[in-house]
């Protein structure tokens, strides 16, 4: 299922504000998401791309991303799916007054897994973990994340 989406600002960016319920960043991205079904195992891909336009609050132009998201799944019972997860951002290089910033450019490649439960009509829940295995500007450590989807 091909998406295109546009993200806009939310907010003005403070640096002095402890405190920012916005970045003042519009993205304008793409994805592609796959889903294929073998028996049991299941395949799921994310990949997208985003074009980052230039922050006015910050005077920053942050690299286009390219970012990918792998799942598979097993089926442990009719409800219950389990398996590894992979997830890869790669960024180019950010801009300050017009001025490529060397070596600024972001990657992040974490490893995790995820468990999902479907016992509700056509709705999902699920928890994933990711630990950072190699960052490169950018944060490092674990993310826990919970989803649930409820179609409309």
């Amino acid at each position: 299922m091909p998406l295109f989406f546009v993200k806009v600002p939310t907010g003005n960016y403070d640096r002095n504000r402890p405190v920012n319920f916005g970045d003042g960043q519009t993205d304008l991205a793409t994805e592609l998401y796959l889903y294929k079904l073998f028996g049991n195992l299941s395949v799921d891909a994310l990949l997208k791309y985003s074009v980052r336009l230039r922050n006015p609050d910050t005077d920053v132009t942050p690299g286009n991303e390219f970012s990918t998201e792998w799942l598979t799944t097993w089926k442990i019972s009719d409800n219950f799916r389990a398996g590894p997860a992979l997830n890869l951002r790669i960024g180019d290089d950010m801009k300050q007054g017009g001025h490529t910033l060397s070596e600024s450019g972001l990657m992040k490649l974490s490893l995790g897994g995820e468990i999902y439960y479907r016992g509700f009509p056509r709705s999902r829940l699920s928890l994933a973990v990711y630990k950072d295995v190699v960052t490169r500007n950018s944060t490092e450590g674990l993310m826990v994340q919970s989803r649930i989807v409820i179609p409309f």
